[in-house]
């Protein structure tokens, strides 16, 4: 084995150490410019990417579970409203070919549905008219029924005791209660 002296020693420790030191100096450059290539480029390592890229998927398959879970319930809902506007339907066409009998005493016709002639009858009659006063009106006016025929007195008693006129909207309540409180007085 070959001697070295210390000398020898000494130099290539030093000669080591100042490979060191430039190495370290040039991996502190190479980790400095990796960092601003970061920065500026918003370059991320493998490890950040393949994180990324994962949650990227997991979202992605969250998004579909959801689109899935949307539609069937749109479908389920769609149906089920496709079905209640059938019953809705078919429950309107029954309102609108029956006969319904809508006032107290059944009598059996079919309420008059004129707003504006409604409205005329419990006037003349608040106002005094008689109810062969309200008829002869009427009928003067060629204003028919909903048979096409000529008024009579019944047929504005029935509009004048039908409480569907407040409901529908076509008289208010005073109105209604203060007719009947002169049908009752004027039948003593």
């Amino acid at each position: 084995m070959p001697r070295v002296t210390i000398k020898q020693l000494q130099e290539q420790i030093n000669s080591l150490k100042s490979i060191n030191d430039f190495q370290s100096s040039e991996i502190n450059k190479l980790n400095k410019e990796i960092n601003e290539l970061r920065d500026k480029e918003k370059v991320v390592s493998i490890d950040e990417y393949n994180f990324l890229a994962k949650e990227f998927e997991n979202q992605n398959m969250l998004t579909t579970e959801y689109r899935k879970m949307y539609e069937n319930l749109k479908d389920k809902y769609s149906k089920e409203r496709d079905k209640l506007i059938d019953k809705i339907k078919a429950l309107q066409e029954q309102v609108d070919s029956s006969q319904i009998k809508l006032n107290e005493r059944n009598a059996g016709r079919k309420a008059y549905s004129n707003k504006e002639v409604i409205k005329k009858i419990y006037e003349l009659y608040l106002e005094g008219k008689s109810l062969q006063g309200i008829v002869d009106e009427l009928n003067r006016l060629e204003i028919k029924t909903n048979r096409n025929k000529d008024w009579s007195k019944s047929s504005i008693r029935f509009i004048l005791l039908n409480e569907k006129n407040v409901l529908n909207g076509f008289i208010t309540e005073d109105i209604f209660n203060r007719t009947i409180k002169l049908l009752n007085d004027n039948k003593k």
